[in-house]
Formats: structure tokens, C-alpha cells, sequence
């Protein structure tokens, strides 16, 4: 999940940015691997407080969460993460439309 503005923003310039996007979109290829774009124009999102990972450790019986800099198990903070996940993923664009927003950064950075 990435906010759109990464999309647009030359950290170290447009050679860095055009190889990041490349990047990005041989990962958002992969059958395993889900990319999507938070519009910029969302405004109200359901990360705003901050970033957060769920982790799903394979053989593990629970979910662990990261927020905050601490890793966690407590099923009252994981769930609210999860739900706070399944709205972002709600309000971001799909994987499919989110491949076609990279491939037009990465387009117009060619052009450059």
C-alpha cells in the first residue's frame, strides 16, 4: 500500500525515481506480491495515524502487528490494524489499476 505521491516525488532525482517505479512494478508482477495506490485525493484515510505491518508468520498461531516502533500480539491492537487495513484496501485503487498508475509515472519519467 503506497500513498500516490511516491508515485510523483524525485527523491534523488528522476534516474532514482524511474528505477524505484521500475522496481516496483516487476514486484507488483509477482503472483505473490499486491501493490496498491492510495489516491492522493483520499484525503480522510485510515492510516493517517501512522504507518503499521501485520505479519503472518508461517506456523505462528496469531497475527503480529508492528505500530508505533514495538511489535505485537494483543488481539484488541490486531484487530483494529486488520480493520484499519481492510479500509485502506478499500479506498485504494486495485492492483490492477495501481500497475497502470506506476507504468504512466514510469512513462512520463522516459520521456524525460
Amino acid at each position: 500500500m503506497l500513498e500516490e505521491a511516491v508515485l510523483h516525488r524525485p527523491c534523488g532525482g528522476p534516474r532514482i525515481l524511474r528505477d524505484q517505479l521500475a522496481h516496483l512494478l516487476e514486484a507488483a508482477r509477482q503472483r505473490h506480491v499486491e501493490v496498491q495506490i492510495l489516491p492522493t485525493a483520499v484525503t480522510d484515510h485510515a492510516a493517517a495515524e501512522g504507518p503499521f505491518t501485520l505479519l503472518e508468520p508461517v506456523g505462528a498461531h496469531a497475527t503480529v502487528a508492528r505500530t508505533g516502533g514495538r511489535l505485537t500480539t494483543n488481539r484488541t491492537t490486531v484487530r483494529t490494524l486488520q480493520q484499519r487495513y481492510a479500509a485502506l484496501r478499500a479506498q485504494a485503487h486495485s492492483p490492477a489499476a495501481s500497475r497502470t498508475l506506476v507504468e504512466n509515472a514510469l512513462g512520463a519519467l522516459r520521456a524525460i
